[in-house]
């Protein structure tokens, strides 16, 4: 999706990741905060980055994604944690625009 380059593309891509995101809904423990529960596990990890990303395309592209009240929880919880704020470089902001502009991405022209 973020290296589409045409709307078609983007769309297409988009469409999968949210049908991927509601498959993963499906086996999210019901009421906490990681995951599986009340523990962050590593499956937890993999995931962090992802959510980060999605903030950064809310935040810099308004970009929605459809996430459900607790997938949004879940990524909440583990955006608040200080090990995931600084698993990236300080100017990673900075770093995933560069990404988007040196691979033409439709997104920053829509």
């Amino acid at each position: 999706m973020l290296t589409a380059k045409e709307s078609a593309a983007f769309d297409e891509g988009r469409e999968a990741l949210q049908q991927g995101l509601q498959r993963l809904d499906t086996v999210l423990a019901a009421d906490a905060p990681y995951f599986a529960g009340e523990t962050f596990h590593l499956v937890d990890c993999v995931y962090a980055p992802l959510f980060m990303r999605f903030a950064l395309l809310k935040q810099h592209y308004a970009l929605e994604l459809s996430l459900s009240a607790r997938m949004q929880a879940w990524s909440d919880a583990l955006l608040a944690l200080d090990a995931v704020k600084t698993s990236v470089v300080d100017d990673f902001e900075t770093v995933f625009a560069n990404f988007l502009n040196g691979n033409d991405s439709y997104l920053l022209k829509r």
